[in-house]
């Protein structure tokens, strides 16, 4: 997640292994999405990923934490093969 004044809200969604988490060393993986106005977007707060058949799908959620500038919402994405 990512915010600036000028440029909003942003997120981006990677896939990383987490067999490959070593202590004091970088975790990477690989960038499968970015969200980014003109998108709406929010302080996404939680994912998941769901399999109907051979597609995946992700799942990512926001909440409005009671304030009336922030959005509650679910946004789920196909993921190509």
């Amino acid at each position: 997640r990512k915010f600036s004044f000028f440029g909003g809200l942003a997120a981006k969604i990677t896939i990383a292994d987490p067999q490959k988490i070593e202590s004091g060393k970088v975790w990477s993986g690989k960038e499968i999405a970015s969200i980014a106005p003109p998108l709406t977007v929010d302080n996404m707060e939680g994912i998941a990923v769901t399999q109907e058949g051979d597609q995946l799908f992700v799942w990512i959620i926001s909440d409005d934490n009671f304030n009336w500038f922030q959005t509650t919402q679910v946004v789920e994405f196909e993921l190509p093969q």
